[in-house]
């Protein structure tokens, strides 16, 4: 990971024992989100993801109470103060999807975030401009999630 490799490692990994603690989580990476990354969301129904989504649109300057899981829509777009989140459900998506050809294209002023990202096509961003978020059951309320991502996210995220 010196000089700023793109590679990626374990950043953070938190539980989380209610709602509030994972959208304060999303909260903390969403303020360190730029125009042209991606957040590639992983992990099984109802571990959290959308609610991991309100939070990264709260920091990224978004109407968090807007956020709902697009399943069926497969997209959903909140404008911020900051940045545009482009929110994606891939479940219903082939497996090995491209978004473009699905008409997902964000703007130059959006971030990519993606529920069900294992099904899309891996390559979405350079790297250093991807991040991976792993959710894992523990109980009831109770959450594993992992934050994986380049020198360049340890950095940004340590600043927030």
């Amino acid at each position: 990971m010196e000089g700023g490799s793109a590679e990626a490692t374990r950043l953070d990994e938190r539980v989380t024992t209610s709602a509030q603690e994972t959208e304060s989580l999303g909260e903390r990476v969403g303020r360190a989100l730029n125009p042209g990354d991606v957040v590639l969301l992983e992990g099984e129904l109802g571990a959290g993801k959308t609610c991991f989504v309100r939070g990264l649109a709260r920091g990224a300057g978004a109407e968090a109470r807007a956020v709902a899981s697009p399943t069926y829509v497969i997209s959903h777009e909140y404008p911020g103060s900051r940045l545009t989140l482009v929110h994606v459900d891939a479940y219903r998506l082939d497996e090995g999807a491209d978004l473009a050809t699905n008409g997902i294209e964000p703007g130059d002023n959006a971030a990519l975030v993606v529920e069900w990202a294992e099904r899309l096509e891996a390559n979405l961003a350079p790297p250093e401009r991807t991040l991976r978020v792993r959710f894992q059951h523990e109980g009831e309320t109770t959450r594993r999630i992992i934050l994986e991502g380049s020198a360049v996210w340890a950095t940004r995220i340590g600043e927030t």
